[in-house]
């Protein structure tokens, strides 16, 4: 926000009452303290849900908000365009909801000179073809003026998005392949990428402000996630993947730093009860310079939102109790520092301890860092001289840690540790 802190949107909803949420606003100040929160009702009446869910919130320039997302009234997955505007102390200035067509949701909003441009997409739950995402305009009071389709010629479901170059992106999956489509700012089709599902299923895209497309990929594998920088035509500049050494699913779409690398968030997938939110750097070109997991003693942290601020990153997530994971609480972190750190003198000494030797050598490695901290760190490592492109975090307990390691591919292992970003 402009005073420094941060706004923002989402729902909260009724364990007890599946069918009841409503969406809300919450500030922040720039330390992250909580200053005041706006919630909508929801409710249930006579077996119909009435409902409303936040997706986007923007400050405008005289301080107020514009919030847009869907709302839903007694009929069972359909939902409304919804666009709702709140002073800057959250009291509520109008509410608008948009029957447009028979099920709709709003996902992103930008101010012009005479009103708010919105993206939307179709919420059915089997849309067909010609079903695409849309555009809309509403004037400054939020009434509705019009709205224009982009063509899609699969059914499926899609995302239209904001381009830094006044276009769009657009993306989404028919069940078989993935779509990747840059447009103009009419909705007129630039180029389109598609991808196999069954290969590396597209989950992230966006657009940067040079004009180039960002894109990432999961798989090959649960552990490995693949990134690629498209120029403004969609050819690849380069593609790079990383291995997490655990399930690992990107949430956050990737933020530019000021370095010129990218900061992203998500979860790391160790098993049913241990799940970790985490916030990870990468340069320029994709590859990992460090990771921060965020750990809850008997809860589930995934990362939703990771975005770099002027003296530090922040992050946005939930928590889950892992013994009634129907409670969640959301919450905020910031990590302060450099986005290029100093290093400070640590010593990473190794043991392993060969199980089988067998060209997949499998080992326990067991180690010590010499840095006076309990908590997290990565280990990274390069085979043969391939960089140090591998990940594995690690939870240290008075500098000790112990892991089960494979190393894949048989050859020459060199490790670096790397300490919750701020220390190799």
């Amino acid at each position: 926000c402009s005073d420094g802190g941060f706004i923002l949107a989402g729902q909260w909803g009724d364990i007890y009452h599946p069918v009841k949420f409503g969406g809300l606003i919450m500030k922040l100040n720039a330390s992250g303290d909580f200053q005041w929160m706006t919630a909508f009702p929801g409710w249930e009446i006579f077996g119909h849900e009435e409902a409303m869910i936040f997706h986007r919130v923007e400050e405008l320039a005289d301080g107020s908000f514009i919030v847009v997302g869907a709302s839903c009234f007694g009929i069972p997955d359909e939902y409304n365009l919804t666009v709702v505007k709140f002073n800057s102390t959250g009291g509520l200035l109008w509410n608008r909801s948009y029957p447009i067509e028979a099920s709709v949701e709003g996902c992103e909003i930008k101010a012009v000179a005479d009103g708010f441009l919105v993206t939307g997409t179709p919420s059915s739950s089997t849309p067909v073809a010609g079903d695409g995402p849309f555009l809309t305009k509403v004037d400054l009071s939020g009434n509705y003026q019009w709205m224009e389709r982009a063509t899609v010629l699969m059914s499926g479901n899609y995302s239209l998005s904001f381009s830094a170059d006044g276009g769009y992106v657009m993306m989404g999956n028919n069940g078989s392949c993935q779509l990747l489509c840059k447009l103009d700012s009419s909705l007129n089709i630039l180029w389109e990428k598609y991808y196999a599902t069954a290969g590396m299923p597209l989950f992230l895209a966006g657009n940067l402000p040079d004009g180039k497309a960002w894109v990432v990929f999961e798989g090959p594998s649960a552990n490995v996630t693949t990134m690629s920088l498209l120029d403004s035509l969609g050819n690849s500049l380069w593609t790079t993947s990383t291995n997490w050494g655990v399930g690992t699913v990107v949430l956050s779409p990737p933020q530019r730093t000021a370095d010129g690398g990218f900061l992203v968030g998500g979860q790391f997938n160790e098993s049913p009860s241990n799940i970790t939110g985490f916030m990870a750097k990468m340069d320029s070109t994709g590859h990992l310079v460090w990771t921060r997991p965020i750990d809850v003693a008997g809860a589930a942290t995934p990362l939703f939102l990771a975005t770099p601020v002027s003296d530090g990153f922040v992050g946005v997530g939930t928590i889950a109790n892992y013994t009634d994971i129907a409670f969640k609480t959301a919450y905020a972190i910031k990590l302060t520092g450099k986005e290029s750190p100093p290093k400070q003198n640590a010593t990473l000494t190794l043991r392993a301890s060969v199980a089988n030797a067998t060209v997949d050598e499998v080992f326990d490695l067991t180690g010590t860092l010499s840095v006076a901290k309990t908590g997290a760190v990565t280990l990274l490592w390069s085979v043969n001289g391939s960089g140090f492109v591998y990940s594995q975090g690690l939870t240290m307990v008075n500098g000790q840690f112990s892991r089960s390691f494979s190393a894949g591919t048989p050859g020459i292992l060199a490790f670096k540790a790397v300490w919750a970003g701020d220390a190799d």
